[in-house]
């Protein structure tokens, strides 16, 4: 234990952080210094004056602009515009309207598929209806009851029944 008290400067706590505080003011300074030094160049200030100028020959040009314009040239310029914005107005009219019946025949088309779809499925049904009403008297006699035509009939008069209506294929131009 003797040994580690012969180096006195590392165990000296207070002389170490005297030493630390100083040397932490001191690099703190150096970077506060630094940044205002990169802030405060020379030729950002001539830049900054630049800019400046450049911003005041730019307004003098866009007066100059302005005083040059032919006034009739101007109006007639603005009265096509307002020609154009009318024309615009009307014709998105148009399209609004033709959007509208597009729509309207999405719709159409939709319901015509939906009744077209349950049509197929009530035609599969009936169909496998009949089949099945067939099927087991067929197996038993060769022969054409009259029962077994009734049904194979109202099968057929069920699929007819759920055929789409007039009114939703006109419209398709079927």
């Amino acid at each position: 234990m003797a040994d580690k008290k012969s180096v006195g400067h590392a165990y000296n706590v207070d002389f170490l952080n005297v030493v630390f505080a100083a040397s932490s003011l001191f690099l703190f300074l150096s970077v506060i210094w630094m940044v205002w030094d990169d802030f405060d160049r020379d030729w950002k200030k001539t830049q900054r004056r630049f800019t400046q100028l450049e911003l005041q020959v730019t307004q003098a040009q866009l007066q100059q602009a302005g005083r040059s314009v032919d006034r009739t040239k101007l109006t007639q310029l603005e009265q096509q515009e307002a020609a154009g914005r009318k024309n615009v107005q009307a014709n998105q009219k148009q399209v609004d309207d033709l959007q509208n019946k597009a729509k309207d025949i999405d719709v159409l088309l939709y319901r015509a598929t939906v009744v077209l779809e349950i049509t197929r499925i009530a035609r599969i049904s009936a169909s496998r209806e009949m089949i099945a009403s067939v099927t087991p008297s067929a197996k038993n006699s060769c022969d054409a009851s009259p029962d077994r035509l009734v049904r194979g009939s109202t099968a057929i008069d069920s699929m007819r029944a759920a055929a789409p209506a007039p009114a939703v294929v006109a419209p398709l131009g079927a």
